[in-house]
């Protein structure tokens, strides 16, 4: 239960950060719950920390994030400070642009998808991956199948295009198993299938058991094999291919995957994100402290075009 001034606080920041993006200080929330000390607002934010409606970023000073409110409370905060509303505050996008959301299905609730929706999501993209326990917990995801479908049906409740993503050539799956998979997700009729071939990436645990043959992944004539069924069974029931690894209903294209495929430009935020813009590709430097490190920065101390930043 909440006190007063503990509610109206969760408010006022969830208000500011909705709005601008980032959270008040101390000062804006002293003198908008009429306190006279900054010691107060700080007893506050603990209080609202402990009962799990906020919580302190550690990259940057007293900076919080809301991550509920009560159930009673109108408005629901987006799920983050850097939301769809903050990019719609600095960009001039097109009323029909497509937001769209990954999200891992052990991360759904009913109560998150909501506030997703009401930041500005208009698409969700699921990482299903498959609905075979066993090969999940081969690939070291937390999520099983009954977890899976419940969080599918959960995003289906709000959002009207939802994409799933699987993967073929997993350690010990069979065509059977795969195939199973595909059924049932098409049972639930998503909007849009991307299904991807399995990628053993360096320097994973993956990689390490495959080179020390404690697993086995499929091979090219397996792999090629469940990438026919793919195309076979998701044609039967409805689905157009429009890209190798994509595949939706009617007018339920991924836009941003067109964009790709069609060479427009686009713009990555974020650590590691890569853009195409002016018909070069360039991507931002990986490590998230030395981002933060540099964005943290006062705009007259730097310039974002600094090239130590940016690999071409």
């Amino acid at each position: 239960m909440l006190t007063k001034k503990q509610r109206n606080l969760l408010i006022f920041i969830n208000k500011k950060i909705r709005s601008t993006g980032i959270s008040p200080s101390y000062d804006e929330m002293k003198v908008a719950l009429g306190l006279r000390s900054k010691s107060g607002i700080h007893r506050l934010i603990t209080g609202l920390e402990e009962r799990g409606f906020i919580r302190r970023l550690p990259h940057r000073a007293r900076a919080l994030e809301v991550l509920r409110l009560p159930e009673n409370m109108d408005a629901p905060a987006p799920a983050s400070g850097f939301s769809p509303n903050v990019i719609k505050g600095n960009f001039n996008l097109d009323k029909r642009c497509e937001i769209t959301m990954e999200i891992n299905p052990e991360d759904v609730t009913h109560h998150k998808a909501l506030l997703w929706e009401k930041s500005g999501i208009n698409r969700t993209s699921i990482g299903i991956q498959s609905l075979d326990s066993k090969e999940l917990k081969i690939i070291n995801r937390r999520h099983n199948a009954a977890t899976a479908l419940n969080s599918l049906k959960t995003l289906q409740s709000i959002f009207d295009n939802c994409s799933v993503d699987v993967i073929y050539g997993l350690p010990n799956q069979s065509i059977n198993s795969y195939t199973n998979t595909l059924k049932k997700l098409i049972d639930e009729q998503p909007d849009h299938f991307s299904s991807y071939s399995l990628q053993v990436e360096r320097g994973t645990l993956l990689e390490k058991q495959v080179i020390n043959k404690n697993l086995e992944v499929a091979g090219d004539e397996l792999s090629a094999t469940m990438y026919e069924k793919t195309m076979k069974l998701l044609k039967e029931n409805g689905y157009e291919q429009y890209e190798i690894s994509n595949w939706s209903l009617k007018n339920k294209r991924s836009l941003h995957n067109m964009k790709y495929w069609q060479l427009y430009p686009y713009i990555g935020i974020g650590p590691g994100a890569h853009s195409y813009i002016n018909k070069k590709r360039f991507s931002i430097i990986k490590s998230p402290k030395k981002y933060i490190d540099f964005f943290g920065q006062k705009q007259n101390e730097k310039s974002i075009n600094h090239l130590s930043l940016i690999h071409i």
